[in-house]
């Protein structure tokens, strides 16, 4: 049985304590060494070595250190190839070698700056708790630190304090605990020593009290039941240290494509080497080559590159108010197919407020009812008044303020005489006040049965008192029903004056014999129906994820009325079959659950341990899930999930467990953020295939003639670092700022398992790139065949033919949903400055005298130059070709694009 089942006479029996005397202070040493300190697991701290070495942990990463290891090995070698050695081949042995681990710092640099920067530790979870305990041992009262608490201890509750562990109640005085940052409810719960039978959930143990929660009103007695690890607060911390974090989709692709680019490579290097065995070329020199061959093919700029798309995906993030603590996150974000949101803090502001009114034409005495019968006070702040107190009595004053009264005015009119505060017995708040013309005046709200119960009179149209009928009655019940059908708390409205009462300034009403005489013939006014208010921009937030494809789950810890009417009013169906409460969860199995969260928009009465199985159970599904929430009983779920996203006002232990951090709490943010993960994607594709495009080119210029056997080869070692360094670095960086299509909301969601290379890119990888490759050795061949140009004019052809013609399809490659001739190739200023620069560094090289006595390069005619650019333009029509047809084969299979790449229509959620 669990503690809240067991009475409480066999409580103290199995803990060995009494109610009134505790436990004995040896008896409480003796059980530090048995339970241990109350304290919670420890997060483990991640320090700036091991954010380090997370940055390697990527296959292309792997395939730069393997190509750095290898070209150490041939700078090393005492006799090296013609292809690494070349004219100038003693100067430039470790180039290769300096460019790669370049490449690698940067990839580094950029993961390592962006994720230190925004860490946060899962250690904060004991600033939450630590408090200290008021302690009954040997019938005497102590204060001591929290931690030193252990089971069978008696603890004292005081209000504004935090509850420092798991207690039972054995007494109380108008008990109230806010459990929101534990269930994610609203509204305090009030606490009574009662037996409670079967099973419930942890915000309906009216018997218990949690650590970490914090005493919102009255006072109360407890025996300590759990503490640490065997803590409500305990068991969530374990299960957020616990939850496995899987690898992000953009982590699984990267993978795929560098097991891609790892087999190509490595068959290549192996052809090469044996036809060059086979033809008695020399083992070294062969290995050399093939090594260097196949070092020249790796995309060295792809992994740096990638970084500082996410880098700038995150910066984009950061200036709508989201922090992204770790890099491949802000892509993933793009990937998200379903938002499982939770209710209280992030769909609503987390704070209780009056949002209607009902009265039969009384107002003015409603909001005086409200301000009246009420513990709050008012503040005043930069002039604005403000309302505080207990969570209900802050929204029945704030709500009186927020109508224009004076408090002040109100209570000199009206002095109180006496106050009857809230419990859980009488139901209701009471507050007998003297006035000017000598009546008294006794205000009244709380469970509206029972005002109802306690009238004779009510307030009708134009606020006439009349006698209320059965009828009457009848209409006022049905109009409570429908409220808190709504989902609303309602607050019955009453008052009585009394003409004359005598020794009324004496009237107490915390008496019971006061009380009965007061308290009856009653004036029912009407009620206040206490909500809390949905965030102004969640509503379109959520109508543009789920044009965008995504699905909206809504799950929280709240009652299952409030959580179907926020649910309702954002848009969720209310319809059977789509909200659960969380208890169904604990009776399916993993394969029952992953097929009702299909249907399923809305789950109410969830706790920590449901919300990690519909996320496992949607992930199953093959769905990526972002899941956002702001309490500790979020954690778990906000680690467990591909992407987890807390809010900024949340806890620090949701923060620590979370991906992205919302800084103001709103939910465009996280639509904001998938628009920049979506726009990630497409700028790592469009990097990715220009990077590919050429990459093959040095393998099919140079195992050729290698293997033709022919005098020299197309270009020297210096010229390919020349055209490397410019043709690939300088687009590279200037597609990562890439600013998006206007339509890439308008899309459905990136599948989990979609390649960064679809069919569309390996056609302009692998067709396109490699036709065009053949075309520039064709060009080689030609002309050295018929020995018209000198080899160094000849060398230069091929060089300006290679370098150059980056500059041409890399703007075709800006955009690989449109035609070229439906956007703007300059809208990308840094790519329009980095052709620019690259074309001038690639004339320098040939036109500068010193600059091309140290490159070995010659000045190219006019008919060189025609040859050039037909080459480029070649390419760029081939890549255009690409386009066309794949634009045409979707707008035939019913995709969302016209032959401009234009969006006709939306795609719709699931």
């Amino acid at each position: 049985m669990m503690w809240y089942q067991k009475r409480l006479d066999d409580l103290f029996s199995e803990l060995g304590s009494e109610a009134k005397a505790g436990i004995s202070q040896i008896e409480a040493t003796a059980r530090i060494k048995q339970y241990g300190k109350n304290i919670l697991p420890h997060g483990k701290k991640v320090t700036w070595i091991q954010f380090l070495f997370r940055q390697f942990k990527s296959p292309l990463v792997y395939i730069l250190l393997i190509a750095a290891a290898l070209t150490t090995w041939m700078a090393l070698l005492p006799e090296t190839s013609e292809l690494a050695a070349g004219e100038h081949g003693e100067e430039n042995r470790w180039v290769d070698t300096i460019v790669i681990l370049l490449a690698i710092a940067v990839n580094v640099a950029v993961g390592f700056w962006q994720e230190f920067r925004s860490n946060t530790i899962l250690e904060k979870l004991e600033e939450v708790v630590r408090t200290n305990a008021f302690v009954i041992r040997d019938s005497e009262m102590h204060e001591i630190n929290a931690e030193m608490l252990v089971p069978g201890d008696v603890i004292l509750l005081k209000a504004g304090k935090k509850v420092p562990a798991d207690a039972r109640i054995i007494s109380q005085n108008k008990l109230e605990i806010n459990e929101s940052i534990l269930t994610g409810e609203s509204a305090p719960v009030g606490k009574r020593n009662i037996d409670i039978s079967g099973d419930v959930v942890v915000g309906d143990r009216e018997n218990m009290v949690h650590m970490g929660t914090l005493v919102a009103r009255g006072d109360g007695r407890a025996v300590v039941t759990s503490t640490g690890a065997d803590s409500a607060f305990g068991k969530i911390a374990l299960m957020t240290q616990t939850a496995e974090e899987e690898p992000t989709p953009l982590q699984l692709r990267m993978g795929r494509l560098g097991t891609l680019l790892a087999w190509l490579m490595g068959v290549a290097s192996l052809v090469i080497f044996g036809v060059g065995v086979v033809n008695e070329y020399s083992v070294v020199e062969m290995v050399t080559t093939a090594v260097a061959v196949a070092v020249a093919a790796i995309p060295e700029g792809l992994p740096a590159g990638i970084s500082i798309i996410l880098a700038v995906s995150a910066q984009k993030i950061l200036r709508r108010k989201g922090v992204v603590k770790k890099l491949v996150a802000a892509e993933a974000l793009g990937s998200a197919s379903v938002i499982c949101t939770d209710k209280t803090g992030t769909l609503t502001e987390g704070k209780m407020v009056i949002k209607r009114l009902v009265t039969g034409g009384a107002t003015t005495d409603a909001t005086a009812i409200l301000a009246l019968a009420n513990e709050a006070v008012v503040e005043e702040i930069e002039g604005k008044k403000i309302a505080r107190g207990e969570t209900t009595d802050e929204a029945k004053l704030q709500y009186f303020l927020d109508s224009g009264e004076d408090f002040d005015a109100l209570h000199k009119k009206y002095p109180r005489i006496s106050l009857l505060t809230f419990n859980p017995e009488n139901k209701y708040i009471a507050s007998l006040h003297g006035s000017e013309d000598g009546k008294t005046h006794l205000f009244l709200n709380g469970a509206p049965e029972v005002l109802l119960e306690l009238s004779d009179f009510y307030v009708g149209e134009g606020g006439n008192e009349s006698r209320l009928s059965e009828k009457e009655r009848k209409r006022f019940h049905q109009e409570y029903e429908e409220l808190a059908g709504n989902g609303y708390r309602v607050l019955g409205l009453a008052r009585r004056t009394f003409v004359t009462l005598e020794g009324g300034e004496q009237k107490d009403l915390e008496d019971v014999d006061t009380r009965r005489e007061l308290v009856q013939k009653l004036v029912f006014v009407g009620y206040a129906a206490i909500r809390d208010p949905i965030r102004d921009d969640v509503r379109e937030s959520i109508k543009e994820a789920r044009s965008a494809g995504i699905k909206v789950i809504m799950m929280t810890g709240d009652h299952l009325l409030t959580a179907r009417a926020i649910g309702g009013d954002l848009g969720f169906s209310k319809e059977e079959g789509a909200v659960f409460e969380g208890k169904i969860i604990e009776t399916l199995s993993d394969e029952e659950l992953s097929e009702l969260v299909k249907k399923a928009e809305i789950f109410a009465r969830v706790n920590p341990e449901h919300k990690m199985r519909v996320i496992n159970a949607l992930q199953k599904n093959d769905e990526v899930v972002a899941m956002t929430g702001d309490g500790i009983n979020d954690a778990p779920a906000l680690k467990s999930a591909d992407i987890g996203v807390a809010v900024g006002s949340g806890t620090d232990i949701a923060k620590a467990a979370s991906d992205l951090i919302l800084l103001n709490d709103s939910f465009s943010v996280i639509v904001e953020s998938i628009r920049q993960g979506r726009i990630a994607f497409d700028n790592i594709r469009k990097v990715t295939v220009f990077l590919l495009a050429g990459s093959f080119t040095e393998i099919v210029i140079i195992m050729v003639p290698l293997l033709m056997g022919l005098e020299y080869l197309p270009l020297t070692a210096v010229l390919i670092l020349w055209t490397n360094l410019v043709e690939d670095s300088l687009p590279n960086i200037a597609l990562s700022f890439e600013p998006g299509e206007k339509d890439v909301m308008k899309r459905p969601p990136v599948k989990k398992n979609e390649p960064v290379l679809d069919k569309e890119s390996k056609i302009i990888v692998f067709a396109i790139g490699l036709i065009t490759d053949f075309v520039l050795l064709a060009i080689f061949l030609y002309f050295y065949f018929a020995g018209t140009m000198t080899v160094e004019h000849l060398q230069t052809l091929i060089f300006a033919g290679l370098g150059l013609d980056t500059f041409f399809y890399v703007f075709a490659i800006k955009n690989l949903r449109k035609s070229i001739f439906s956007y703007n190739i300059f809208s990308n200023k840094l790519l329009v400055g980095a052709t620019i620069l690259g074309v001038g560094l690639m004339l320098s090289a040939i036109y500068i005298p010193w600059l091309g006595d140290l490159l070995g390069t010659e000045p190219l005619t006019v008919s060189d130059w025609i040859i050039i650019v037909s080459l480029g333009l070649v390419k760029l029509l081939g890549v255009e070709l690409v386009k066309w047809w794949f634009i045409h084969r979707d707008l035939d299979n019913g995709d969302k694009r016209n032959v401009s790449g234009k969006v006709v229509s939306s795609p719709t959620t699931a």
